[in-house]
């Protein structure tokens, strides 16, 4: 047995169909793209606050 990322993998390939091994696939693809959407939102909302700082501190020293 070897241990990956804290989970023991028995094997997997062996003991899992190709049906499940693209369903598999299929869902990790499908957290890939919302994982990437989240991403996307977390630099607008990272882009916004910079800008607001930066106005901010144009600010304080007028």
């Amino acid at each position: 047995m070897e241990e990956i990322n804290g989970i023991v993998e028995e094997n997997i390939f062996e003991k899992v169909d190709d049906n499940e091994l693209d369903k598999m696939i299929k869902f990790l693809q499908s957290q890939l793209v919302k994982t990437e959407e989240r991403l996307s939102e977390t630099i607008k909302v990272k882009k916004g606050l910079e800008e607001v700082i930066g106005f901010l501190k144009k600010r304080k020293k007028t």
